[in-house]
């Protein structure tokens, strides 16, 4: 190791070590886990696949640890992934399978590069015996009741498992790391049984546990040792050493009963240590072969969306040499480099990510559009798309959850935006914002059913003036343009989704979706049952709804429903997309003339109808870059203006040729800072919500050695912050390394001011950190610190491998050491030989020679095992 790297890495944190870390930040949002893997020789190449059932239904794909992800769901059909298993062939085959609902079995051998369906069915649990020295692929596969076997990598299967009653219906499968000697299949089912077969599946005997079985795993030397383990919710971990025959309690020290998934080191009996993630209380750790546990340091702030938090475990293959974790849990991904005694947090869902689109009603002319992105309030372009700019100063609102643009905005400049209790308004076209919230008409225990998730405005908006909005508390009605708004019942507990009849309010018809569609006849007053249930993601009524009587929606589980009588009866039609799922329905521009409907889904590219829904074709060839399409819309004069904008995991994208061709649109996500990845460390961090700051608010601090770190993809950042006369002077470091101090002291308060910038770096993953150095100018009356968000040029060639060039990121993550920095600066430095570090004391001060000696021991470690692999 370098002196100058073991400065950068010693500067970092000796300067943190006197501050106690802040509890970690809420996720906002919060990336919902299902699933994580390791691909084998994970030490060599840390490559790491996630699954999210979350707000994007996203398969991911990291080469570099977690620290960025490209999106791997292009050609996979289905809407949730359940569960997915890599081939222990991986470094010859790249092969994935995964199990989609009803999208059935899937494989991919190009690493997620493209997928293809081996079984159809209803299929939500696989699992994969070891690869033999020919390559041959045995795999089990189970739906809810039944289990079948495939011995040639899913091209053809055998049932080997099935018609459990619904009260036994499986909650997990695993198989021997010994298969090709034991032929062990094991099998959980919800009434609190363990099926177990050592006959590949012919036959099956089957034992009574005391809790719930939700993770099993076995010994890697089972065949001899007949030890495996269960998670389970109710009793904790159980074990058995005489191949199922019996099992005792094997969770003393773990304060939670209700485990959701354990891991075994790959070197069992050699080395004894367990993982267990369990549903409230986070990850334990047990170096005794299951006897005792302890908690690990992972903290997260739990959201109140649910009560299952911490979902699944993984272990890298050459623990403990390499003693990597992952844990997947509702509020995020989180990994450590050392057996969980510390964590990193990884920023699966970027803010690039283009969630809501409305464009100008008189796009060709003035090119507005405005964007939402994820976690993030708003967007705006006034050029096509050709450049963007943040659209949220003094927003008071951290995510945007719906989009409206009023139908005479050329005019009155108003768009609306949705946010938790209330909307945003606008009559400058996104300049400036006022908040208007609303009494919601049922009240509810989680605050996050009040997200303001659809807004309407009238057919008739220019004489009357009338708005609607719906969120899980309330169906809202303004008649002033969405200044006030009187609130009414919803028809169900998740209701998301708004329509309004073309004609209304002559014939008083309205929409509404959740769970369930619901008509009502007297403008929301009262509805009717639900007529289609199922979960809706978008209704739509053509023009001629009131003479034609058609009415469409948008649904998860069957895909496209049809109505022929004005809503009142749904056909599903689930063959209309060839398997894939949609996610966005528009009209064309002029239905009228060519009654053509527009749909995106997520893995499968853009569909159309030309025969109002009856019948679909492909729109364009898969391979294009929005295969997997969030949210897209057709510019209003697209007869003449081809326009599409659409958006993906990437950001926003533009066709001008009716979407054959497709250009990228945005090149910066932001992060305020109040939202993950951001880190801030040190308890004085508080917040300020005096000014005009992006988003809501900006966060600060005086004291001394408390740092707001934020590692980021791409090839520059820039900094915003406050200047003020109580400003004081900050050390921003871009890898470890000053970059550049800081003097914000200004006569006047200034907000949103650009404190630091750098547009050069080499593409790979960074980190900005920003030090409170307790300094300040002569004439401030303060040393605060007052951080607004950031701005990272996150585009770079997608095709390349995307590798940390922060040192610091490096030896906390346990990448591989050495190589150049980033940027030609040089390194702080060190700390006064005489003086004290400024609030460290001589407990902190010890604490953080010890941090530093694990960073120190992380990298020697990884040089070592370069080294040595490579003689």
């Amino acid at each position: 190791m370098t002196r100058a790297l073991f400065m950068i890495i010693a500067a970092l944190l000796i300067s943190a070590a006197g501050t106690t870390p802040a509890p970690l930040i809420p996720h906002h949002p919060h990336d919902v886990i299902d699933d994580v893997a390791l691909a084998p020789g994970f030490t060599e190449r840390p490559t790491v696949f996630v699954a999210s059932s979350g707000t994007m239904r996203l398969f991911l794909r990291s080469d570099n640890g977690g620290h960025s992800w490209v999106s791997r769901r292009n050609g996979m059909r289905g809407a949730q992934l359940f569960e997915f298993e890599i081939a222990s062939d991986w470094e010859r085959s790249n092969a994935i399978y995964a199990v989609l609902g009803r999208g059935g079995l899937q494989r991919s051998l190009d690493g997620g590069e493209s997928w293809e369906v081996m079984e159809t069915g209803y299929w939500t649990h696989v699992t994969l015996a070891p690869a033999d020295a020919d390559g041959a692929q045995t795999l089990f596969f189970a739906s809810e009741t039944a289990v079948r076997r495939s011995d040639n990598g899913g091209v053809s299967s055998k049932h080997v498992l099935g018609n459990l009653p619904v009260e036994s219906s499986i909650t997990t499968i695993a198989v021997s790391p010994d298969y090709g000697e034991d032929k062990t299949i094991v099998v959980g089912t919800r009434d609190k049984r363990i099926l177990l077969s050592h006959d590949a599946g012919e036959t099956w005997r089957v034992t009574e546990i005391d809790g719930t079985p939700k993770s099993i795993a076995i010994s890697p030397k089972f065949a001899s040792d007949y030890t495996m383990w269960v998670a389970t919710h109710g009793a904790g971990v159980l074990k058995t050493t005489d191949a199922g025959m019996s099992y005792t309690p094997s969770s003393e020290g773990m304060t939670d009963p209700d485990a959701n998934d354990i891991v075994v080191a790959p070197g069992y009996p050699q080395c004894q240590d367990l993982f267990a993630a369990t549903r409230d209380r986070g990850v334990f750790r047990s170096r005794d072969g299951g006897a005792t546990w302890a908690l690990t340091a992972l903290d997260v702030k739990r959201t109140p969306q649910t009560d299952n938090h911490f979902t699944s475990l993984a272990l890298s293959s050459d623990y403990p040499a390499d003693p990597t974790l992952y844990c997947g849990s509702f509020e995020g991904l989180f990994f450590s480099n050392d057996a969980g005694d510390h964590w990193l947090e990884s920023n699966v869902s970027p803010t690039r990510i283009g969630r809501h689109l409305k464009l100008s009603p008189d796009f060709p002319n003035d090119g507005v559009a405005f964007g939402a992105t994820y976690g993030n309030p708003l967007i705006k372009t006034t050029d096509r798309g050709d450049s963007w700019q943040l659209a949220n100063t003094n927003f008071r609102g951290v995510s945007s959850y719906s989009v409206a643009v009023s139908p005479d905005f050329v005019t009155d400049g108003i768009v609306l935006v949705g946010v938790i209790g209330g909307v945003r308004r606008s009559e400058d076209g996104g300049e400036t914002w006022e908040a208007m919230p609303y009494e919601q008409a049922v009240k509810k225990e989680r605050y996050v059913n009040y997200q303001t998730r659809d807004i309407l405005f009238s057919p008739g908006f220019a004489t009357d003036r009338t708005v609607f909005a719906v969120d899980s508390g309330g169906f809202y009605r303004s008649g002033d343009a969405g200044r006030t708004w009187t609130s009414h019942a919803v028809p169900t507990e998740l209701c998301w989704e708004l329509e309004l009849s073309p004609q209304w309010p002559d014939d008083h018809i309205v929409f509404a979706g959740g769970v369930a569609i619901h008509r009502s006849v007297d403008d929301g007053l009262t509805w009717s049952e639900p007529l289609y249930e199922d979960r809706i993601l978008d209704i739509v009524c053509p023009p001629d709804f009131s003479q034609q009587g058609d009415a469409y929606a948008l649904t998860r589980g069957a895909g496209f429903v049809r109505s022929t009588d004005h809503g009142v009866t749904w056909t599903p039609m689930p063959d209309a997309w060839d398997g894939y799922t949609g996610e966005c329905l528009r009209l064309s521009p002029t239905f009228e003339e060519d009654n053509t409907i527009v749909a995106s889904t997520i893995g499968g590219g853009f569909f159309l109808s030309r025969d109002r829904g009856v019948s679909w074709e492909r729109w364009h060839e898969l391979g294009s870059p929005v295969d997997s399409c969030f949210v897209f819309e057709m510019s209003p004069g697209f007869s003449e203006d081809r326009t599409i904008l659409a958006g993906t995991f990437e950001g926003f994208w533009r066709s001008e040729d009716g979407g054959s061709t497709w250009k990228m649109l945005t090149e910066e996500e932001f992060y305020d800072e109040d939202r993950a990845p951001w880190m801030l460390l040190g308890p004085g961090w508080e917040d300020d919500y005096s000014g005009d700051a992006y988003c809501r608010k900006t966060q600060r601090a005086a004291v001394a050695g408390h740092m707001a770190r934020l590692p980021f993809t791409g090839t520059g950042v820039r900094l915003y912050g406050k200047r003020g006369p109580d400003q004081g002077i900050a050390d921003v470091q871009i890898d470890g390394a000053t970059a550049r101090m800081v003097d914000l002291y200004s006569a006047t308060p200034q907000d949103q001011q650009v404190l630091f910038e750098t547009n050069d770096l080499d593409w790979g993953v960074h980190d900005l950190t920003v030090r409170v150095t307790g300094e300040k100018n002569p004439a401030s009356t303060g040393s605060w610190v007052t951080l607004d968000g950031s701005d990272v040029l996150y585009r770079g060639d997608a095709a390349a491998a995307t590798p940390v060039l922060s040192p610091v990121l490096r030896a906390m993550s346990g990448a591989e050491a050495g190589g150049a920095l980033a940027i030609d600066v040089p390194a702080p430095e060190p700390a006064a030989e005489q003086g004290e570090v400024p609030g460290v004391n001589v407990t902190a001060l010890i604490g953080g020679l010890a941090v530093i000696a694990l960073a120190v021991v992380m990298v020697s470690s990884a040089i070592r095992r370069r080294r040595a692999n490579h003689g």
